[in-house]
């Protein structure tokens, strides 16, 4: 295996390893805001509580953030065909292989700005978490989650963006994320209620990870939220658990759609280019 790859191969190790850890501290305090937040009662995040309660999510937030880590790996392809990493001989072990991995990703502003953007990607789904199970428990999406998250994200994604030098996609992410809220303010005005509030501003945090990903996670995220709501729609419908008067959780569709754009989404728009315009 040539030195790039096996510096390509450590470091995805080590993301999904250490955002899997991540995720485990990080489930815990997600666990109190999911209980505290709907209610309208401080976090105290600080304060311990009951490990055997947060454990479900504990492990669920562990198991996201690993397969996001893998997700990023895979899909930021920034890896050079030479491995001169150039770190002291004498180091070894865990600290010195993630830095030699670390290293390869290119000048230090640009490492610092991949890393950037795991860890918006890894909020984004921490966030997206939280919001899905609060929205179909209490059937809200609280400003206290999403407007934070939305201005971290941006946040994270735009200084990755300028650290790389990669204009077009800072352009992409601002872009993203102002396209996908008329998108949803245009069909929010359109049902007439059909979308809440808080849908409205998630549009805005969905579209800005969807933007840094590309033109094909967007399209698809966006079409895929609308169909998974749709779908859901007609199944509640069909079980008499909504109507046109009585709305349904469209939150996780959205979310579950974006990640669907960011998985699958260059895939997908590649082969419909390839059937509109192959032989």
């Amino acid at each position: 295996m040539a030195p790039g790859s096996q510096a390509a191969v450590l470091l995805t190790a080590w993301l999904i390893v250490g955002s899997a850890v991540l995720g485990l501290f990080v489930g815990s305090p997600l666990a109190a805001i999911v209980r505290r937040v709907p209610r309208g009662e401080p976090l105290r995040l600080g304060r311990r509580g009951s490990i055997g309660a947060s454990a479900p999510l504990m492990g669920v937030t562990a198991v996201v953030f690993a397969l996001v880590a893998a997700w990023y790996a895979s899909a930021e392809a920034v890896w050079p065909g030479s491995g001169s990493a150039g770190g002291p001989a004498a180091e070894s072990g865990v600290v010195a292989g993630a830095w030699r991995a670390t290293a390869m990703l290119g000048p230090p502003a640009h490492a610092v700005g991949w890393w950037l953007g795991l860890a918006a990607y890894l909020w984004f789904a921490g966030a997206g978490i939280a919001l899905v199970l609060i929205d179909l428990e209490h059937r809200r999406l609280p400003d206290r989650i999403v407007l934070p998250s939305l201005v971290a994200v941006v946040a994270l994604l735009t200084v990755s963006s300028v650290l790389g030098g990669d204009w077009g996609r800072l352009a992409a992410t601002l872009g993203g994320s102002a396209v996908v809220f008329a998108v949803y303010l245009g069909f929010a005005l359109a049902a007439r209620g059909g979308l809440g509030g808080g849908d409205l501003k998630l549009a805005p945090l969905i579209g800005a990870a969807l933007g840094f990903a590309g033109a094909g996670a967007l399209l698809v995220g966006v079409l895929s939220g609308f169909a998974l709501g749709a779908a859901a729609g007609l199944v509640l419908v069909a079980l008499r658990r909504a109507s046109r008067t009585r709305a349904f959780p469209f939150g996780p569709c959205m979310l579950l759609g974006a990640w669907a754009g960011l998985v699958w989404g260059a895939r997908i728009s590649e082969a419909c280019l390839g059937l509109t315009y192959g032989a």
